[in-house]
């Protein structure tokens, strides 16, 4: 017996007021996986839910078949592995599998956990009388 495909659910992302969301690369969905909720607000579920199943240490060669919302036939599917190392790009004004390559963020990483603060917060000196309540 085989490993059982995955069945992945994607369903459009909502905006505050209840009406489809979008970036400005595009629409974003919500991924599922039965009541497991993999990603929001994603422009590509299927690489990105992906992704997420091979970090949770799923196995590469495991079978992923996208389902839009409660639609009964598949949109796309693919292995695990593939699809982790795929994005959807542009090409000629039309979507096309690419290369996924991490976003490097152009910003400092946060401070971890174990550091000095970089403004230390000041103490309050009890004998003053402003300290008293």
């Amino acid at each position: 017996m085989g490993i059982i495909p995955v069945r992945l659910t994607v369903r459009p992302s909502q905006d505050a007021t209840g009406r489809k969301a979008y970036s400005s690369r595009g629409q974003l969905f919500d991924a599922a996986v039965g009541d497991r909720v993999l990603l929001t607000r994603s422009i590509t579920p299927f690489c990105d839910a992906a992704r997420t199943l091979l970090a949770d240490g799923i196995d590469p060669e495991t079978k992923i078949v996208m389902y839009y919302d409660e639609n009964l036939f598949a949109s796309l599917q693919s292995t695990v592995g593939i699809a982790a190392k795929l994005t959807v790009t542009e090409s000629r004004g039309k979507p096309a599998f690419s290369k996924w390559r991490p976003y490097v963020h152009a910003v400092s990483p946060p401070m971890r956990q174990n550091e000095v603060a970089a403004t230390p917060i000041a103490e309050v000196d009890k004998s003053s009388p402003r300290a008293s309540p």
